[in-house]
């Protein structure tokens, strides 16, 4: 983020990373076609929630094997309580709608029908450095 100093000058500011944040709900089978999209996506990725509506979930992660994805959800050879409910988290490179990647830490909440995200993106972070990150994060200190 821009800001201006004191001559007046716009100058880079190194204090906290801006993180933009949204929440999507998309459907809990191989499809994940996206059933809702808040307005973050649009400072998290540059995509309206019009863009997303109705498309795979799957079709927007930029890693390897994004059919995987939805196998954190799909358990249907296992016997599932009604009321049992999953919480993942987890990193994820995303496209950004001008074609760059984004790392996201995305938060999801599995419900009967739907998955429920939260995801934060990290514009600034490089892939490269997702597994430092990862490790900041389970020390308990994420640095800003």
């Amino acid at each position: 983020m821009l800001r201006p100093n004191q001559s007046g000058q716009q100058v880079q500011d190194i204090g906290k990373p801006h993180r933009p944040t949204y929440i999507g709900i998309h459907t809990r089978d191989d499809a994940t076609n996206v059933l809702y999209v808040s307005s973050g996506i649009r400072e998290a990725l540059g995509y309206t929630p019009e863009q997303l509506m109705s498309k795979p979930a799957t079709s927007f992660i930029a890693d390897e094997c994004p059919t995987d994805y939805p196998l954190i959800y799909n358990r249907e050879s296992q016997e599932e309580e009604e009321d049992e409910a999953d919480v993942h988290s987890l990193f994820l490179n995303v496209k950004h709608a001008n074609g760059t990647t984004v790392l996201e830490r995305v938060t999801s909440i599995k419900c009967s029908n739907c998955v429920i995200v939260v995801a934060m993106a990290f514009p600034e972070i490089i892939g490269q450095r997702q597994k430092e990150l990862q490790v900041e994060m389970l020390n308990g200190a994420m640095k800003r």
